[in-house]
């Protein structure tokens, strides 16, 4: 059976830096004009609280982003430089640990906003969000994954509510779950936006629980 596979290591090395370099530019260019459209929203919409809010989270943004972004670029010259050497068993041991440790930072992040909206919403709500740790490591496995769909789902719908109540002109909710996490993830980048959106609505949320408590 005959694979088809890119030779990044023969051929062009302007032609293969072009191709690997075109969905990153593209990617990236999605999300700057994503920032920018939600700073115009908020900006045209909503009041200087608010658009102070998205403006102060995108340094937080870039700083998870930026930490990403670094152990990416160390993880890529790593793997490139056994790629090289055409040692792919160093290639393969260097892809596992990268998704090892991209693993470990998501359920510290998800972890950390699960406390925060029980923080910030639950003596008006008086609901209370399930610890990430123990959706991930027990509840998910044991509902085949289902659980942690409901969870999203609720948690999304939840932080909507929440700025809602709070007076916060920012469009965020169970659909943008569904719609970006979900089905976006048929074009690769959906995810990337659901997860701006919601550390944006998560982030606005803490200014306004820290002024207003």
């Amino acid at each position: 059976m005959k694979h088809s596979e890119v030779q990044i290591t023969e051929g062009s090395l302007a032609k293969n830096i072009l191709i690997f370099s075109i969905p990153l530019a593209l990617s990236n260019l999605l999300q700057v004009l994503f920032n920018m459209s939600d700073i115009a929203v908020v900006g045209q919409f909503a009041g200087s609280l608010a658009l102070g809010s998205v403006g102060s989270c995108a340094t937080l943004v870039s700083l998870f982003t930026g930490l990403l972004i670094g152990m990416g670029g160390g993880i890529n010259a790593i793997a490139a430089r056994y790629m090289g050497a055409g040692d792919r068993e160093n290639v393969k041991r260097t892809e596992h640990t990268a998704l090892l440790l991209s693993l470990i930072y998501g359920i510290v992040v998800m972890s950390s906003i699960s406390n925060d909206i029980n923080l910030i919403a639950g003596r008006y709500d008086g609901k209370k969000t399930m610890h990430y740790c123990l959706l991930i490591f027990i509840v998910g496995p044991i509902t085949c994954g289902i659980a942690t769909l409901v969870w999203h789902h609720k948690l999304s719908a939840r932080i909507g509510a929440e700025l809602g109540r709070r007076g916060i002109n920012y469009s965020f909710g169970a659909s943008d779950y569904w719609l970006w996490n979900v089905v976006g993830s048929l074009i690769v980048v959906g995810p990337f936006i659901f997860f701006n959106k919601l550390f944006t609505a998560m982030n606005m949320l803490s200014e306004n629980y820290n002024v207003n408590g």
